[in-house]
């Protein structure tokens, strides 16, 4: 258990991930510690046990779980059968990337910025309560959504 009090900050579809897997924010705050105590990154990749876990309770792809900044980060590579179905990462609480296939055209991807992601697109786990900054159109059938999603305080170490 983390010695100290301290606030840790993560998007509402990671806490909703947690929840569901039966986690909390020390275990897994307390399991990147041990990873950085090792002098590796401050990451989880598939393959932990915790990760792991993440991917069979909410049947996403995750692929990681990191810690920046006191900030608890989550990328998901979601597959379909052998292609991408999307991608959702999580960079900072102002910038996250959502990629879908999709084709729409260019002035309805202009209008959809101050939408929640929903509107667009219909990932689980509340992603899709994140607000759409951009949408750009890709020529290779795929959509790059610039989102926002919200975002929790959580006290861990109490």
């Amino acid at each position: 258990m983390t010695s100290t009090s301290t606030t840790r900050h993560l998007s509402r579809p990671m806490a909703t991930m947690l929840e569901a897997a039966g986690l909390t924010v020390d275990i897994v705050d307390d399991a990147i510690g041990e990873q950085i105590a090792k002098g590796r990154p401050s990451a989880l990749r598939a393959g932990h046990p915790l990760v792991d876990r993440l991917r069979a309770e909410t049947g996403l792809g995750v692929v990681l779980v990191g810690r920046r900044y006191r900030r608890l980060m989550l990328e998901i590579e979601q597959p379909v059968e052998r292609e991408m179905r999307w991608i959702y990462r999580e960079h900072s609480p102002v910038r996250s990337d959502f990629l879908c296939r999709g084709k729409i055209p260019d002035t309805f991807a202009a209008g959809l910025g101050g939408e929640p992601l929903s509107r667009l697109a219909d990932p689980p786990w509340q992603i899709g309560t994140a607000i759409i900054e951009t949408v750009t159109v890709l020529h290779d059938g795929w959509l790059s959504v610039a989102i926002t999603p919200c975002w929790l305080d959580f006290k861990s170490g109490e």
